[in-house]
């Protein structure tokens, strides 16, 4: 499978833009993306920023929600990203969370 490397989210001047402002973006990416490469690497970067939140209301419920949602209905209810070293994965688990790991290859 080819992968996709996700282009870096716009870092806009405010301080206020956070890993929520961030997930979201990546959700709404992933909403309109065309190919499956580039799904799988819109969820893993917002789960990754999803992972980073302290509980933040209902609206970052929400999306955490969605994007679990999204991960858990895939082939072993995980995403990856292909880096120079191998492979970082986010993992939709059991108990509503993430966990994430990596896999090297040489």
């Amino acid at each position: 499978m080819k992968q996709f490397v996700p282009e870096p989210l716009p870092e806009p001047d405010e301080p206020s833009f956070n890993h929520l402002h961030r997930a979201c973006l990546s959700w709404v990416y992933y909403l309109r993306a065309e190919s499956e490469v580039k799904k799988q690497a819109l969820l893993y970067e917002a789960a990754r920023h999803l992972m980073l939140l302290q509980p933040c209301g209902d609206e970052g419920e929400e999306v955490y929600l969605q994007v679990w949602e999204a991960i858990r209905r895939r082939e072993l209810a995980r995403v990856s990203i292909k880096t120079k070293a191998g492979y970082n994965y986010v993992q939709a688990t059991d108990e509503g969370g993430f966990s994430t790991f990596k896999v090297i290859t040489y």
